[in-house]
C-alpha cells in the first residue's frame, strides 16, 4: 500500500510539474512561432511521464494483489493432509469390525533403481485382506511410496489393496498397470468407498 501511494503521489506530482512547465512556456510565447516547434515535444514528454507513473502506479498495484491474493501454499498442504487423515480414520472405523487398526510399522524397500523408501502403509495385516493404501486425492500417479508398497507385495506374496475416496478422479496408467501387475500375483485391487453411504465398489 505504501509503494502504491508513494507511485501515485510522484506520479501526479510529474504530471503537475509538466503542467506548470507547459503554462510559463505559452505565457512566454515567442511571437517567431517558436512555440508551435517546443508545444508538440513538451505535450509528448508530458504523456511519457504520465505513462511511466501510471505503469509503476499499476506494477506496484498487482504485486500488492499477487502478494494478498496468492494462495498459501503451506495451508493448502495441511488442509490435503488433514483431508487424507479424516479419510483414513473412516476407512479404519469401518474395517474395525473385522479387526482393521491402524499400523504404524515402518518398513523400508530397496526400489530397482537402488532408492530406498521407508513407508507405513495404513493398514497391514490378515484381518484388512493384507497390505491397505487409503488415499483421498484427486489425481493418483505411482509415487516412490506406492511403488515401494506393491514392491513389498510382491516379494511377501501380499495382497495389495488401495482404497480411494469419492473424490479421486484418475489413477495414472503406469500406476493401474503396475497395480494390476502385482495383484494378479497376490491378490488385491482398487475400490472406492464412500463415507456416506458405507458402500466400497471396484474403482
Amino acid at each position: 500500500m505504501i509503494l502504491r501511494l508513494q507511485s501515485f503521489f510522484a506520479g501526479l506530482l510529474a504530471v503537475l510539474t509538466a503542467a506548470l512547465l507547459a503554462l510559463g512556456a505559452a505565457q512566454a510565447k515567442p511571437a517567431s512561432g517558436g512555440y508551435q516547434l517546443f508545444e508538440p515535444v513538451a505535450l509528448e514528454h508530458q504523456h511519457a511521464i504520465q505513462l511511466a507513473s501510471l505503469g509503476n502506479f499499476d506494477y506496484h498495484a498487482k504485486v500488492a494483489s499477487e502478494c494478498c491474493n496468492a494462495p498459501n501454499k503451506g495451508s493448502q498442504i495441511a488442509l490435503n493432509r488433514q483431508n487424507g487423515a479424516v479419510f483414513e480414520n473412516q476407512v479404519v472405523d469401518a474395517l474395525s469390525h473385522v479387526g482393521g487398526v491402524k499400523n504404524g510399522t515402518p518398513v523400508t524397500v530397496t526400489l530397482p533403481n537402488g532408492k530406498q523408501v521407508t513407508t507405513i502403509p495404513d493398514l497391514w495385516g490378515r484381518n484388512t485382506g493384507g497390505i491397505l493404501e487409503v488415499k483421498n486425492v484427486q489425481d493418483l500417479s505411482n509415487s516412490n511410496q506406492l511403488r515401494a508398497q506393491l514392491q513389498l507385495a510382491e516379494e511377501t506374496g501380499t495382497p495389495f489393496n488401495l482404497v480411494v475416496s469419492p473424490r479421486t478422479q484418475n489413477i495414472s496408467g503406469p500406476l493401474r498397470d503396475r497395480i494390476d501387475e502385482v495383484t494378479s500375483k497376490v491378490g488385491g485391487g482398487i475400490y472406492r468407498y464412500d463415507p456416506s453411504t458405507g458402500d466400497l465398489s471396484n474403482f
